[in-house]
C-alpha cells in the first residue's frame, strides 16, 4: 500500500467516538413518538423505574414529570434501562440515594442511543459499592441526549465517575447541563463525565473533582530495576467537565477544585487527558496534580497516521513468540502449574492477527474515507453550538475489526491481573518479559508505522500548519485563570503533548520516543490560541505557563501572562518548559525561576518562530535566555524586550533574537491588551463588583466590600495580594457568621458566645495574680476584632466565686450559672477576672490578690489589643478600594 494509514485512526474514531445526528427536540418528539405518560408522584416514578427494566417499555414514549419527586424515604435502586423521552420540565428529583453494590449505576443506569433526557435537576448521592464501574449523578452509561439538566451531591466510584455521566458515548451529547457537588473515582473523573467520545458542549462544572486524597482500592507494584514501585499506582485521568476525553469538548466552563496535592496523573481543568478536540473552555479553579497537570488538559494525546505495509508482520509475530515463551517460563517459577499466563498470551496473540487481518481488509475497502468522519462534525463559530452529520455506514463491515478489538482490551486486564498476582518473587525473569515487551512495542507499532516500499518513507507534524477548522488532537480557544502545581509536567494550559503507555505512567519507558523513533507517520497536536493568566509550579521539572511538556506538537498563537517556577527542577518557560516541536506567535510576559534551561518562550526549545516576550528571570542556573534557554531548532523573527539574560542562553543573534524596547513591544497591534496593565476583576455570583488595574508586578491593597446578605457576610476566597503577575477573577462567597469559639483543648477549658466572623479566634492568658491556697484559676480572655460582651462558658468542678478585675483591683463579682460541668457568666471583651474558693476570705485580700498582677495584666491586654491581624469584615464595617500598588 503506497498511501498513509489515515484511515486508521479514523477507523477508530468511528467505533468509539463519533456522534451521530441530534436527537429530537422536544416539539418533534410529540409529533414522533407513539403515546405520552405524565409522572407526578414518587409512587408513579417508582412504578416507571421498575417497568424500564424491559426496553419495550419506554421505547418511542414520551415521560412528562408534573410535580418534583421525594425519593428520600423510597427503595430505589436506578433506572435500568431508558430508550424513550424523559421531559422534566424543570423539576426536581430530591433525595436518591445509590449505595448498593454494582457498576452502571446513576439515577438512570443506562440511557439508550435515540433516548433524550432534558429539563430535569436532580440531588442526591451516587457511592455504590463493588465494582463500581460507570458511575454518573444522572446514567452511568449515556448513548442519547441530556439537555439543560444539572445534579447537585457526591458521586463515587471506582472507574469512569462523572457528575452527570461515568461514560458520554460516541453517539451521545450533553448540553447545557451542570454539575455542583463533589465527584471521586480513581480512574477516568470528570465533573460532567468520566469519559466522553461523544459530544459535551456549553456544560459547566462547579463541584470539585478528586479534591480529597482517596487510597486507592487496588495496587500493583512491580519491584523491576527499569521500573519504580511508584510507576503503577494511583489516580489517572481527572478533569473539571471530562476525566478522559476521545470526542469533543465545547464551550464548557470549569470552577471546580480538580486534583489533590502530589497525587494522581493526567490532570486538568478541562479534560485529564484527551485525543479528541477542546474548544472555547475555560478554568478559573486550582488544579494540581502528581504528573502531567494543565489548566484546560493534563495530557493532550496526539492524532497520527501512519503508513501500513505487512513486511513487519513475521518481526512482530517473533517478538510475541519470544514474549509467549518468557511468560510462560516465569509461569513453571511460580505456583501457577496451570499454563494460564501462556494460554491467555496465545489469546492475546490471536486477537491480535485477527485485528490486523480485518484492519487491513477495511483499508483496501475505504482507503478514500480518511476524514470523513472528523468533517462530520460542525461547531457554529457564533455560539459554539455543536452539531453533527449522519454517518453513512451502508456497506461498511465493522464486525470484525470490532469484536477482536474487544477481545484485545478484556483479555490486557486479564493478563493484567494474572501479572499482578503472579509476579511477587520473579524479579529476574520479570526484568526480562519487561525488556522483551519494549521490544514487542517496538515492534508493534513499526508495524503500524512503516512504509512498504521504502520510497515513501516520511514523518510529517502538521502542528504548526494551518489546520482544520475543527481538529482531533488540538485545544483550541481556551483560557485559564487556576493555579497548577505539581511535581512534574505543569502549564497553564497542558500538561504534555505526547503519547503514554498506560503501565508506565511515570513514562520511564520514554513512550513518545518508543511510539515514534524510526516510523512513517503524520501527526497533530498543537494549542492553538490559547491564553493562560495563573501561577505554574513543579516541585522538579518541566513547567510553562501554556505548556509544561511537548515531546512533539505545536502551540500557535498563544498567550502566557504569569509566573512559572521549578522548586528544585529545570526546563521552565514562558510558554513551555520543554519543547521538542514547534512555538509560533505567541506572546509571554512571565516571571520565571528554575535551574537549568529557564527561558522567556521555552526553556528548552525547538522551533521558534515570530514570538514575543517581556522576560523576568528571578533566578536560573544556567542556560537562561530572555527568549530560551537554549534550542536545537530553527529560530527566527523573535523579539524580547531588553533584560539580562539575553536572547538564548545570553546571546542574541540578529534575525533569530533581537532586543525592542517597552514601547515598541506595547506599540505592536497585535500585542494582548493586559500585556502591560493587568485587571483583578472581583465577582460577587453574576455581578463585578469592582475592576482594579494593576501594573504588573504590583498588589492590591484594599478589598471591596459586600453588603451583608441578612446576617450571612461575605468574603472573598484567598489570593495573592502582592506580586500579582497575571489578571485574575477573585470570587468569594457568603459565610454564616458563628455563634461559639472555644479555647481549643478536646474537652475545652472555655467556650465563648457571640457572634464571630472568619479568622477571629479565642485567646487566652493566664493572668498574673498572686498564688493563694484559695484562688482556683486567673485569666484574660480575648476575641480579636469583637466588640462587646462574651458570654464565657468555664469547665470547674469546684464551687467557688468569680471576680472581675478593674483597673485598681477587683471591681465586683461577677454572678455566674452552672450548666453541667460548666459555669456560665457574662464578661467584657479583653477582661481579666479570678476564681476564687468559696471560703471566709474577706474582700480585702481578694482586692490584694487582684493589685498584686494589675501591671502585669494591664501591658498584657495592651499587647493583646495592638495585636496586628488581619481586619474581619463585620457588618457596617466599609473598606475603601484603590487601584494596586508597585510592588
Amino acid at each position: 500500500m503506497k498511501r498513509t494509514m489515515a484511515f486508521f485512526l479514523a477507523l477508530l474514531f468511528l467505533l468509539a467516538s463519533t456522534p451521530v445526528a441530534a436527537a429530537a427536540m422536544p416539539e418533534e418528539i410529540e409529533s414522533t413518538q407513539i403515546r405520552t405518560v405524565e409522572i407526578s408522584s414518587t409512587d408513579e416514578f417508582l412504578e416507571f423505574a421498575e417497568q424500564c427494566g424491559r426496553d419495550v417499555y419506554s421505547k418511542d414514549v414520551v415521560f412528562v414529570l408534573t410535580a418534583d419527586i421525594d425519593l428520600s424515604a423510597a427503595d430505589f435502586h436506578g433506572v435500568p434501562y431508558f430508550c424513550g423521552s424523559f421531559l422534566g420540565n424543570g423539576h426536581r428529583i430530591l433525595g436518591l440515594h445509590i449505595t448498593g453494590d454494582g457498576s452502571r449505576q446513576g439515577l438512570f443506569r443506562r440511557v439508550a442511543e435515540g433516548a433524550v433526557i432534558r429539563d430535569l435537576n436532580v440531588n442526591g448521592t451516587v457511592t455504590p459499592g463493588g465494582t463500581r464501574e460507570f458511575v454518573g449523578g444522572l446514567v452511568g452509561i449515556n448513548a442519547g441526549r441530556i439537555v439543560q439538566c444539572s445534579f447537585t451531591g457526591s458521586v463515587a466510584g471506582l472507574s469512569y465517575v462523572g457528575g452527570l455521566a461515568g461514560l458520554n458515548e460516541a453517539s451521545a451529547v450533553i448540553d447545557r447541563c451542570s454539575f455542583a457537588g463533589s465527584v471521586s473515582g480513581e480512574h477516568q473523573s470528570g465533573g460532567i463525565a468520566g469519559e466522553n467520545t461523544g459530544v459535551i458542549s456549553s456544560c459547566v462544572n462547579n463541584g470539585s473533582i478528586n479534591a480529597e486524597a482517596i487510597v486507592p482500592q487496588s495496587e500493583t507494584h512491580f519491584d523491576l530495576a527499569v521500573l519504580s514501585e511508584d510507576d503503577f499506582l494511583d489516580l489517572a485521568n481527572i478533569g473539571g467537565i471530562a476525566g478522559n476525553n476521545d470526542g469533543i469538548l465545547s464551550s464548557c466552563r470549569n470552577t471546580g477544585t480538580v486534583g489533590y496535592k502530589n497525587t494522581g496523573y493526567n490532570v486538568g481543568g478541562v479534560a485529564g487527558k484527551s485525543s479528541g478536540f477542546v474548544t472555547g473552555c475555560e478554568n478559573s479553579a486550582a488544579v494540581s496534580g502528581r504528573r502531567d497537570v494543565g489548566g484546560i488538559v493534563g495530557q493532550l494525546v496526539p492524532n497520527v497516521r501512519w503508513d501500513f505495509s505487512n513486511d513487519k508482520l513475521e518481526a512482530l509475530s517473533g517478538q510475541l513468540g519470544s514474549l509467549n515463551y518468557l511468560i510462560h517460563k516465569a509461569s513453571q517459577h511460580t505456583k501457577d502449574n496451570t499454563g494460564t499466563l501462556a494460554a491467555e498470551l496465545s489469546r492475546m496473540n490471536d486477537f491480535t492477527a485477527g485485528a490486523i487481518t480485518e484492519l487491513e481488509q477495511l483499508m483496501r475497502s475505504y482507503e478514500s474515507n480518511d476524514r470523513r468522519i472528523i468533517d462530520s462534525f460542525h461547531i457554529d463559530a457564533s455560539t459554539g453550538e455543536v452539531s453533527v452529520d449522519p454517518i453513512d455506514l451502508a456497506g461498511l463491515n465493522t464486525g470484525g475489526l470490532t469484536a477482536a478489538l474487544s477481545d484485545i482490551h478484556a483479555e490486557s486486564s486479564i493478563l493484567a491481573e494474572i501479572l499482578h498476582s503472579s509476579f511477587d518473587d520473579l524479579t529476574e525473569d520479570m526484568t526480562k518479559i519487561v525488556q522483551q515487551m519494549s521490544g514487542t512495542l517496538g515492534s508493534m507499532f513499526s508495524l503500524l508505522s512503516s512504509s512498504s516500499g521504502g520510497e515513501l518513507y516520511e514523518r510529517r507534524d502538521l502542528s504548526a500548519e494551518e489546520s482544520y477548522e475543527h481538529d482531533m488532537g488540538a485545544v483550541d480557544r481556551c483560557i485559564n485563570y487556576g493555579e497548577i502545581s505539581a511535581e512534574n509536567n505543569a502549564g497553564g494550559a497542558v500538561g504534555t503533548i505526547g503519547f503514554e503507555i498506560s503501565f508506565d505512567m511515570e513514562d520511564t519507558l520514554d513512550a513518545s520516543r518508543l511510539l515514534t523513533a524510526d516510523v512513517s507517520q503524520i501527526l497533530f497536536a498543537v494549542v492553538r490560541d490559547c491564553k493562560s493568566y495563573c501561577e505554574v509550579r513543579t516541585k522538579n521539572d518541566h513547567v510553562g505557563c501554556v505548556i509544561g511538556s511537548m515531546d512533539l506538537g505545536a502551540a500557535v498563537d498563544c498567550v502566557g501572562i504569569g509566573a512559572a517556577s521549578a522548586q528544585s527542577g529545570d526546563y521552565v518557560g514562558g510558554i513551555a518548559g520543554r519543547s521538542l516541536g514547534a512555538i509560533r506567535g505567541c506572546w509571554a510576559r512571565t516571571v520565571l525561576s528554575g535551574g537549568k534551561y529557564v527561558g522567556g518562550i521555552a526553556g528548552l526549545g525547538g522551533d521558534l518562530d515570530a514570538c514575543y516576550c517581556w522576560t523576568h528571570i528571578e533566578s536560573a542556573a544556567e542556560y537562561a535566555g530572555a527568549v530560551a534557554g537554549w534550542s536545537d531548532g530553527v529560530v527566527t523573527n523573535n523579539f524580547y524586550v531588553e533584560s539580562s539574560p539575553a536572547g538564548i542562553d545570553n546571546v542574541s543573534l540578529s534575525g533569530m533574537t533581537d532586543p525592542i524596547s517597552e514601547d515598541e513591544l506595547l506599540a505592536i497591534e497585535a500585542v494582548p491588551n493586559d500585556f502591560n496593565q493587568l485587571l483583578v476583576r472581583f465577582v460577587c455570583g453574576d455581578e463585578t463588583i469592582e475592576t482594579l488595574t494593576v501594573p504588573f508586578g504590583g498588589s492590591v491593597d484594599e478589598l471591596p466590600t459586600v453588603e451583608n446578605d441578612g446576617a450571612r457576610y461575605w468574603k472573598w476566597d484567598d489570593f495573592s495580594r502582592d506580586h500579582i503577575y497575571h489578571s485574575m477573577v477573585v470570587e468569594g462567597k457568603y459565610y454564616a457568621p458563628g455563634t461559639t469559639l472555644s479555647s481549643g483543648e478536646e474537652i475545652p477549658q472555655f467556650l465563648v458566645e457571640g457572634v464571630f466572623y472568619e479568622g477571629q479566634a479565642l485567646t487566652v492568658a493566664a493572668y498574673p495574680a498572686e498564688e493563694t491556697e484559695d484562688l482556683l484559676g486567673a485569666y484574660t480572655l480575648f476575641v480579636d476584632g469583637y466588640d462587646g460582651a462574651l458570654t464565657v462558658h468555664m469547665l470547674s468542678e469546684d464551687s467557688g466565686r468569680l471576680y472581675l478585675v478593674g483597673d485598681h483591683g477587683t471591681s465586683g463579682t461577677i454572678s455566674y450559672q452552672s450548666d453541667g460541668k460548666y459555669l456560665v457568666f457574662q464578661l467584657p471583651n479583653g477582661a481579666s477576672f479570678l476564681y476564687v474558693r468559696s471560703t471566709q476570705m474577706e474582700d480585702h485580700s481578694v482586692y490584694g490578690i487582684a493589685t498584686a498582677g494589675f501591671a502585669a495584666v494591664l501591658i498584657l491586654v495592651l499587647i493583646l489589643l495592638r495585636r496586628k491581624k488581619k481586619r474581619v469584615t463585620v457588618p457596617g464595617d466599609k473598606q475603601n478600594s484603590e487601584t494596586g500598588k508597585n510592588a
